[in-house]
């Protein structure tokens, strides 16, 4: 089940793997960023999607395959992930 805290670690988790520090948040986790009080049929989601801010379509393109591959490096090695993020 999703929470703003989880969606914060994404977020953060994101901006350390790419350097990134804007993304937009996308989706069934994005309104944690508006409410405080989110029905549980909206937090069942375990995904956040995002994609990083920037006006640069290649640009933007490697820093989706930066998320994808540290995406991948943190799935393969632990094996009890709850989120996953995609770009």
């Amino acid at each position: 089940m999703m929470t703003l805290a989880k969606v914060e670690h994404i977020l953060r988790a994101a901006g350390n793997a790419t350097g990134q520090k804007a993304f937009v948040l996308i989706g069934s986790s994005a309104i944690f960023v508006w409410s405080r009080i989110v029905p549980a049929t909206l937090a069942m989601s375990r995904e956040a999607d995002l994609f990083a801010t920037t006006p640069d379509l290649e640009e933007a393109d490697c820093i989706a395959d930066e998320l994808d591959a540290s995406w991948a490096r943190l799935r393969h090695s632990t094996m009890s992930m709850d989120i996953i993020a995609t770009a």
